[in-house]
């Protein structure tokens, strides 16, 4: 799949078809489940574990466990911010293909952000 930037996502003019956009959205929405899911491990790991001590600040490693957990509900409460945005969007295609790339941003960033917190981890866990 063609690699698209910021700037493209938003453009109306990209060139990007429906199909590239739903594309890209479907992309980014399954890796925020697929990193949802591992914080989730991640945590209950922690949490669960007698190996891991915290000090006096909550930090576990270089990783704090509270980073996680504030990570994963900030993608749970933007995932819910964005269904019920375009549940309550009037009938615009253009204006919803829009609001559909805005979002695609919004969970490549939150993906980021997943995906370096739990690299932290699993450098940290070695």
């Amino acid at each position: 799949m063609k690699s698209t930037t910021s700037t493209d996502l938003l453009s109306d003019n990209s060139g990007i078809g429906l199909e590239a956009i739903l594309a890209n959205w479907m992309h980014e929405l399954t890796s925020l489940h697929q990193h949802y899911t591992h914080l989730t491990e991640q945590i209950s790991k922690r949490t669960n574990s007698q190996c891991f001590f915290e000090g006096e600040l909550g930090y576990i490693d270089q990783n704090p466990l509270s980073n996680l957990v504030a990570l994963q509900i900030r993608m749970r409460t933007k995932l819910e911010q964005l269904l019920t945005e375009m549940e309550g969007s009037e009938i615009n295609p253009d204006r919803n293909l829009i609001k559909l790339k805005a979002h695609t941003l919004q969970l490549r960033s939150l993906n980021q952000q997943a995906q370096t917190r739990l690299l932290l981890s699993n450098l940290s866990a070695s």
